[in-house]
């Protein structure tokens, strides 16, 4: 497929900018499976765009109410659109961003 294929838009963009708090960069775990300390996504329904719309109903044990859609990088990343997603950050992967830079 074409890069286009690949674009993570409508809240995955704004979900990464949460999880690194400002950084450069993070590194996160995904898994279908609860873990520890994951933050779960939960499937609403597919999308006529393709991929899935998703709500992130806690971050890091506080409540909020991220909807989001993730594109069908999720069906080769996963196979499917599965209905509930963990995902949480690899600890000591937070890369600072000295500049400022977006």
């Amino acid at each position: 497929g074409s890069k286009g294929d690949l674009a993570m838009v409508a809240g995955a963009d704004t979900l990464l900018d949460k999880f690194a708090g400002g950084a450069l960069r993070v590194t996160l775990d995904i898994d279908t499976q609860p873990f520890e300390g994951g933050d779960e996504l939960e499937g609403l329904r597919p999308s006529s765009l393709g991929g899935g719309d998703y709500l992130l109903r806690s971050f890091n044990g506080t409540p909020t109410a991220h909807q989001l859609w993730l594109c069908d990088v999720t069906l080769f990343v996963f196979g499917n659109l599965p209905p509930r997603i963990y995902v949480r950050m690899v600890p000591g992967t937070m890369r600072p961003n000295p500049a400022g830079e977006p």
